[in-house]
């Protein structure tokens, strides 16, 4: 019923989000509120404050970027032009030869603070849902779209299908269900929604492709059977295929070659096991997996007429500039 989509940062988003539970929504009836902060997202460009809380006593050019990114973003009226500012002044240094373990260091501290931000943000948020009688009736899930690799296989940003880059948080709150429990099955995005209204007592749409996986369960029947993809087409194609205790990683740029690991001893995906029998084994039963995969994919696309959602050209001129700021769309 509102879509208010701007990036100014987490705080601005928090401030919106509580507008609208505060004075906009309908207090008759229950709400959905999907409250995307932007963080923690390049550039990273969080306050002085909490950098020094993450940060030693560098200087070197990766902080002289930081410093000339929040510089040009002060004289831009607080805008964030994301793509700009990541190409003009933090780019550069990350693509240097001469790039440290020391700029890496801190380009991490700038993305810690960042974390810190959203922390609080966030935490700012629970405590005014609870301030007005809200907290003991609503579900609350927080998630993140994808994690954010440095250097732990080679690049930096969120371009590959590595556990680092699929491995998001994943905590949710319930009234009256059950406290302090870990989960550690698999699941995916997809499965919340389903999840979510199987919470509530409402009907699945048959359009759905996640799974219920039960939020009060301590471990899901389904996990050890259960396997998820994760896909990336840029810089150049990944698939990544994972079950309880096995990773399977199919690339196609220059130079790679696929990937099988076992998870339950190298969680961090370090052992590349491809050569062995037991790689080639759990490379086989991936590739098999994805076959079908795709072959239901495609089932439940023509079964239900469901097509894909263009976006070049979609949207207001605004959608478009947004996109275009993420680096979503036009030249990159």
């Amino acid at each position: 019923e509102r879509f208010d989509s701007r990036m100014r940062g987490a705080p601005d988003r928090v401030d919106a989000a509580l507008r609208w539970l505060e004075k906009d929504r309908a207090t008759d009836r229950p709400f959905f509120l999907f409250l995307h902060t932007y963080e923690v997202h390049v550039p990273y460009m969080p306050d002085p404050a909490d950098v020094a809380r993450f940060a030693s006593d560098y200087d070197g050019p990766m902080r002289r970027a930081y410093e000339n990114a929040l510089a040009f973003t002060a004289r831009a009226q607080g805008t964030r032009k994301l793509q700009r500012v990541q190409e003009q002044f933090f780019r550069p240094v990350l693509q240097s030869a001469d790039l440290t373990d020391e700029d890496r260091a801190f380009y991490i501290a700038l993305y810690e603070a960042e974390v810190a931000l959203a922390d609080r943000e966030i935490g700012r948020f629970l405590d005014q849902l609870a301030a007005l009688g809200l907290a003991e009736n609503t579900i609350v899930v927080l998630t993140a779209d994808h994690g954010e690799e440095f250097w732990e296989h080679g690049q930096h940003g969120h371009y590959q299908v590595w556990r680092e880059l699929l491995h998001v948080p994943m905590i949710v709150r319930i009234p009256g269900g059950p406290a302090g429990v870990v989960r550690n099955d698999f699941i995916d995005l997809v499965d919340l929604m389903p999840t979510l209204l199987s919470e509530l007592g409402l009907p699945i749409p048959p359009t759905a492709v996640g799974l219920d996986i039960g939020f009060r369960a301590p471990r899901a029947a389904h996990s050890a059977a259960h396997r998820v993809v994760g896909e990336a087409n840029y810089r150049y194609e990944q698939l990544a295929c994972r079950a309880d205790a096995e990773a399977a990683i199919f690339p196609t740029g220059p130079g790679v070659t696929d990937a099988a690991f076992n998870l339950a001893l190298d969680p961090e995906e370090r052992a590349n096991l491809a050569a062995s029998e037991e790689g080639a084994a759990l490379l086989n039963r991936a590739r098999a997996f994805l076959v079908e995969w795709r072959l239901a994919a495609e089932r439940h696309r023509d079964q239900h007429g469901l097509a894909g959602v263009p976006v070049a050209g979609a949207g207001s001129a605004s959608t478009q500039a947004e996109l275009n700021q993420l680096g979503y769309t036009g030249d990159r």
